[in-house]
């Protein structure tokens, strides 16, 4: 489908769109795993600016809801050198990045 609209327009609604469903829902996917094949309850999220206000709107922010979701303590940092829809957990030491991948 394409649309007819100035580029900014439709670069903004582009990322909204992602930032919205793709990317929150990439990092509740992980925390799945992370559950199903961990023990421990204590990750740090590092993400960029965006997707850390994304995860702290509202007075039950979406980082609070999944605290309850999955009954874990999650920690949400601010990282400049990460890009746009890049994230890296690591575990309760803050020492190794965190890697489920097979």
């Amino acid at each position: 489908r394409y649309i007819l609209c100035d580029y900014e327009t439709s670069l903004n609604s582009i990322t909204e769109e992602l930032t919205s469903y793709t990317i929150p829902d990439g990092i509740e996917r992980w925390i799945q795993r992370y559950r199903s094949t961990r023990g421990d309850r204590r990750i740090t999220i590092r993400v960029p600016q965006d997707l850390f206000n994304y995860l702290h709107q509202g007075r039950y922010n979406r980082r609070l809801k999944l605290m309850w979701k999955y009954w874990m303590k999650i920690k949400v940092i601010k990282d400049t050198q990460l890009k746009f829809g890049e994230f890296n957990i690591y575990d309760r030491l803050n020492k190794t990045v965190i890697n489920l991948e097979k």
